[in-house]
């Protein structure tokens, strides 16, 4: 793919070498988005509105954050917040099942 000589690799060569990229690139995001779909719909049946409103909140939590960075109030590690967005889910079914008031 990448010649020692510029310029004397064929322009058809790199056309279709180009072309290959660009296709697996895309494919692959297609595959991340089917995987995160079938998993969606794997969980949200097993989902409560109790449940939809946590990650609804903790969501607002990090657009807050997110918001407070970029007008440089505060700069809080978003990067470091977002395995919050994996968790909350099974927190909030834990919160929901055992501790019933």
């Amino acid at each position: 793919m990448f010649s020692s000589k510029a310029g004397t690799e064929n322009p058809k060569e790199f056309m279709d070498q180009f072309v290959g990229i660009v296709i697996l690139f895309c494919a692959s995001g297609t595959g991340v988005f089917l995987i995160l779909f079938l998993a969606a719909s794997f969980i949200m049946p097993l989902t409560t509105p109790a449940m939809l409103a946590d990650v609804t909140a903790c969501g607002g939590i990090l657009m807050l954050a997110t918001g407070f960075r970029i007008c440089g109030i505060q700069s809080f590690p978003i990067g470091n917040m977002l395995p919050a967005m994996v968790i909350v889910m099974p927190l909030s079914w834990i919160w929901i099942t055992y501790c019933k008031f």
